[in-house]
């Protein structure tokens, strides 16, 4: 055998080498770790890398001097706190802590060989008890539910059928049917399509929290009685406009009116959140 027969089984060899040469974080080409805190191996593109180093520099410049609402972190005015994980302080602009929330969604499709969560206290058995599957549901077999990290299909164009109601909880769901025949459901833990042989894929909702400041309440009447008088007549009207989203279907109405009592029972401004909540939902085009 000559060298050439050697050569291309060592170049093949080297290559698989060096594409594991930071193990199961290494990034795709094209990317590189974002570093933005010790231990962030988060694939991002090299003019991010370059804005998180830049930022941690200049972050003690950008919070308020001597604290504020939030602490000692509290930030300048036009600044917020970029998140890159939970306990990120570090003082950026709004579109500098949104790409921060992107980046994190996208880690997994940017590294080489992402890891396959099999343990039962492993990413996708949180994702599934976050999304109030049951976690033996969470397998293989025809009752399985499987977590997918990918984007769950969109929503069919602006003017299709959409049927709005409540499922057996008395959660609200947006139902279409897409092109394909399958069923798209929506709530607001995610998306679960229903294919034509009665299989199921669930898309978790991918959820990024920040602090920001409480709204302020109105003011109520001086008389506690006008107040409550008009917290009642505001709760009704959120109802009415509940049961005309889901075509005035008692038996819709029904599952909501359980649901509500179950997680606030008669308290009007209990009543007033849980209403308002459930109407952002359904109103969505």
């Amino acid at each position: 055998m000559g060298l050439a027969h050697l050569a291309l089984p060592l170049v093949l060899l080297t290559s698989t080498a060096n594409a594991q040469d930071f193990g199961p974080d290494t990034c795709v080409s094209g990317f590189v770790w974002r570093e933005a805190y010790s231990g962030d191996n988060v694939c991002v593109t090299p003019d991010v890398r370059a804005q998180a180093a830049d930022d941690n520099r200049l972050s003690i410049r950008r919070r308020q001097p001597g604290g504020g609402q939030f602490g000692a972190d509290t930030c300048r005015p036009g600044f917020v706190w970029r998140e890159a994980r939970p306990d990120d302080h570090v003082c950026v602009t709004p579109q500098t802590r949104e790409q921060a929330a992107n980046d994190n969604r996208a880690a997994s499709s940017r590294v080489l060989h992402p890891p396959v969560a099999k343990a039962p206290g492993d990413r996708i058995g949180r994702a599934a008890t976050e999304a109030g599957i049951d976690r033996g549901a969470v397998g293989v077999g025809a009752a399985a539910v499987p977590i997918s990290p990918q984007p769950a299909p969109p929503r069919p164009v602006a003017g299709s059928s959409s049927k709005r109601g409540f499922d057996e909880k008395g959660d609200p769901y947006i139902e279409d049917r897409l092109s394909d025949g399958s069923i798209r459901r929506q709530q607001s833990k995610g998306v679960t399509i229903i294919k034509p042989d009665g299989s199921r894929q669930f898309y978790p909702t991918m959820v990024v929290r920040s602090n920001v400041q409480r709204p302020t309440p109105p003011e109520l009447p001086d008389d506690p009685a006008l107040g409550r008088a008009w917290v009642a007549f505001h709760n009704r009207e959120l109802l009415d406009l509940i049961s005309l989203l889901v075509g005035g279907n008692q038996t819709e109405i029904q599952k909501f009116n359980a649901a509500e009592a179950n997680a606030v029972g008669s308290d009007l401004f209990g009543q007033v959140e849980y209403r308002t909540k459930v109407l952002e939902f359904l109103a969505k085009p």
